[in-house]
């Protein structure tokens, strides 16, 4: 065991005390460890009916239209704008053995169009043994990823690729990790990529770790420049530890936060979102400050000193309420950034659709946005909460969110009625048309 994965294992220990344990059901979080699943606990599993829109031991629970409701996709889905011709991956380690059959389940709850869902593994599998933890968390993880990115973009593709050797701190899985990607490109499975792990990029300082966080920087930044595929990790659930994930940390890959939800009935969305105080977020020790970055305020400038900062954007982590999802046959609510990255997956997905080709690295796009009369109310700026871990050895201040980019929620939630179309001008637009938000855009769905 490493120092880092100890660490890790006190920030969730911290998160736990302070009551925000995940799922509906108080459950003590499961340990997360560097490199392992983004997804803090889950709830009780069942294969009861429930009552109203949430299966009974997941309620209160997100049924796919109020978490369409809380990004404000309505009128997105309504014109069709759904994702149709669109192929997001998912890359896990072993998968879920029941997947088709869990989401058949989750589609005929929560009346969804049939998902369209191709699991491979090229590398080889390895039979799913239910007694070790290391598989049911990644059966959980890969249903998670997998449902929630058909809630959000319910026409898309989904392809899963799965791997047989457990991703779990420093190098290993990584190699197979970045086999799998590969193979995704070399055979045009899709150009969305929504990544739920990490590993702290301490535990990569060794010159294995230093050689695999080079290959994966080459491969990203190929894969982001030249094929203009989007790549979106989780931040991590380590709230506001010292250290910073990897590959969050990558300026090819945006990452990730996470935000929790309180109640605003009056709201369009029906909550405001305020910093989960699990949402991973700092300065990278690795990589230098992106270009896009350079634009922040000089207060967040004196915080960066010239490095990349984590996360880039935010979304609902929290332990309170979730997407209901089916895993292994029963239901289940998770929390995390394993939650929050698969929604950007999917938001991205329309994107690409309505543009008529992929958008690539969209960091560059999202900081324009927040910065520009083009992106009014495309990012939902979250400014109440931080990521403090007190119970941690040392404890750790964390960061406070506060108005404009930060390091617990970065740029903030999507409101995806604006921010969809916002980055697709940015995207097609001469600059002058883009940056007043008129002039040439989104055509009709295909």
């Amino acid at each position: 065991m490493s120092g880092g994965r100890g660490r890790w294992r006190l920030a969730l220990a911290g998160l736990a005390a302070a009551g925000l344990s995940a799922g509906a059901v108080a459950l003590p979080p499961a340990p997360l460890r560097s490199g392992a699943p983004l997804r803090s606990g889950a709830a009780v599993r069942t294969g009861a009916p429930g009552i109203g829109p949430c299966p009974r031991f997941v309620t209160p629970c997100l049924d796919p239209a109020a978490l369409q409701r809380l990004y404000g996709e309505g009128p997105l889905l309504r014109a069709g704008w759904q994702g149709q011709g669109q192929s997001v991956v998912v890359v896990v380690s072993f998968g879920d053995p029941v997947l088709a059959q869990d989401v058949r389940a989750f589609d005929a709850r929560f009346r969804l169009p049939a998902a369209r869902v191709r699991v491979l593994a090229p590398l080889g599998r390895v039979p799913f043994n239910p007694g070790l933890p290391d598989r049911v968390g990644w059966e959980e993880e890969t249903a998670l990823d997998v449902e929630t990115i058909h809630a959000v973009a319910p026409e898309a593709r989904i392809v899963v690729l799965t791997s047989p050797v457990d991703e779990t701190e420093g190098v290993q899985g990584l190699p197979q990790f970045l086999a799998l990607d590969r193979y995704a490109v070399v055979h045009h499975l899709g150009c969305v990529f929504s990544q739920s792990w990490a590993t702290l990029e301490q535990d990569l300082r060794g010159p294995a770790g230093r050689a695999e966080v080079a290959r994966y920087a080459s491969f990203d930044r190929t894969l982001t420049a030249t094929d203009h595929c989007t790549v979106l990790t989780g931040s991590g659930d380590s709230g506001g530890l010292p250290q910073v994930a990897f590959p969050a940390d990558l300026p090819w890959v945006t990452a990730v936060g996470g935000t929790q939800l309180v109640p605003a009935p009056r709201t369009p969305a029906g909550y405001r979102q305020v910093a989960w105080p699990g949402s991973a977020g700092g300065v990278s020790a690795v990589f230098a400050e992106p270009a896009w970055q350079r634009g922040l305020p000089p207060a967040v400038q004196a915080v960066l000193r010239g490095r990349r900062g984590l996360p880039d954007v935010a979304a609902d982590a929290s332990s309170g309420l979730n997407l209901a999802v089916v895993a292994g046959g029963g239901w289940l609510t998770a929390n995390g950034t394993s939650e929050a990255t698969p929604v950007w997956a999917g938001l991205v997905a329309l994107a690409d659709q309505m543009a008529g080709h992929p958008l690539g690295n969209v960091n560059p796009l999202l900081y324009r946005l927040a910065s520009s009369a083009a992106g009014a109310g495309a990012l939902v700026d979250v400014t109440q909460g931080s990521n403090a871990v007190p119970d941690a050895s040392p404890p750790a201040p964390g960061h406070r969110a506060v108005r404009g980019w930060d390091l617990v929620t970065g740029l903030g939630a999507p409101w995806a009625e604006r921010l969809v179309p916002a980055l697709v001008r940015l995207a097609t637009c001469p600059a002058p048309a883009a940056a007043a938000g008129a002039g040439c855009g989104p055509g009709s769905p295909g």
